[in-house]
């Protein structure tokens, strides 16, 4: 699949969805620039550990909604430049990732995110989560759950986090 031309796409929503003995995608040859939705392209793909994405743009995305939701196995994402600066919902877009244990967002920009429930909800094995400058939380309305179960992560800032907009917080 990295040599599909999918420069037209606007969509892949539940792309891989249920691709439950994928180990790996080398996503790297892609090139997305009209990409709108991915909501749950990579759901429930059970035995997924590793996604290159080396080459996607996220300038015109708006849904990352369940992006990886209940990929147990997966370890490494490379977002390589995909910034997510126009999306509005994240919900359940790492929840269930048991074995992951580091993310790097250092280049996302979530100044339109508005919904982050249960983002990182069951990530057991998150130690690391690495946040940007351009990480916002300004009009984010729900939390709920966000962090539920993540038992090792330790060390996150919120001092700059703006929870003015929050709706719901439970769980988080």
């Amino acid at each position: 699949v990295n040599h599909f031309d999918v420069r037209n796409c606007r969509r892949t929503d539940n792309f891989f969805k249920y691709c439950r003995k994928l180990k790996t995608i080398d996503l790297s040859n892609w090139e997305t620039p009209l990409l709108e939705n991915m909501e749950a392209m990579f759901f429930e793909c059970y035995e997924l550990e590793d996604v290159k994405m080396t080459k996607f743009t996220s300038d015109s995305l708006l849904n990352a909604r369940e992006l990886f939701n209940y990929d147990q196995l997966l370890k490494t994402v490379d977002f390589g430049q995909m910034t997510f600066n126009l999306v509005d919902s994240m919900e359940n877009m790492f929840n269930g990732c048991y074995s992951i244990e580091t993310l790097d967002l250092s280049k996302w920009n979530t100044f339109s995110v508005s919904n982050m429930k249960n983002m990182f909800g069951g990530c057991y094995g998150l130690t690391n989560l690495i946040l940007g400058d351009k990480f916002t939380t300004k009009y984010v309305k729900d939390f709920s759950g966000m962090f539920s179960n993540n038992v090792l992560l330790t060390g996150i800032d919120f001092s700059k986090w703006d929870l003015s907009a929050a709706e719901d917080l439970s769980q988080m």
